[in-house]
């Protein structure tokens, strides 16, 4: 088991875990287009990007292909954050300009 804060909320997550499952696994939702269990993590659609803290470094990743690690401050809500998922999904829209 790792201990990580995610949105200021303390969890214990299985040390296999992706931030994606112990962000769900705690009740915190971060959207998502590829991730499905049934399908293998790829980090395709980009949209469940996080910002993570780990000392003084922060950087965006993408929640369904980063492990949970003891100590990391996971922060899904940032403007950072916010600002890149909106950025994602003009790119997604701009492939398929007739929807």
């Amino acid at each position: 088991m790792v201990n990580l804060i995610i949105d200021g909320k303390n969890i214990a997550a299985n040390n296999d875990m992706m931030l994606l499952e112990a962000a769900r696994s705690a009740g915190i939702d971060i959207p998502t287009l590829c991730a499905h269990e049934a399908v293998s993590r790829s980090g395709a659609c980009r949209l469940c990007v996080v910002e993570i803290q780990k000392g003084n470094r922060t950087r965006i990743v993408t929640s369904c292909l980063y492990g949970a690690e003891e100590g990391l401050v996971v922060n899904t809500k940032s403007e950072r954050v916010l600002n890149v998922r909106r950025l994602v999904m003009e790119l997604l829209l701009a492939r398929c300009p007739q929807y």
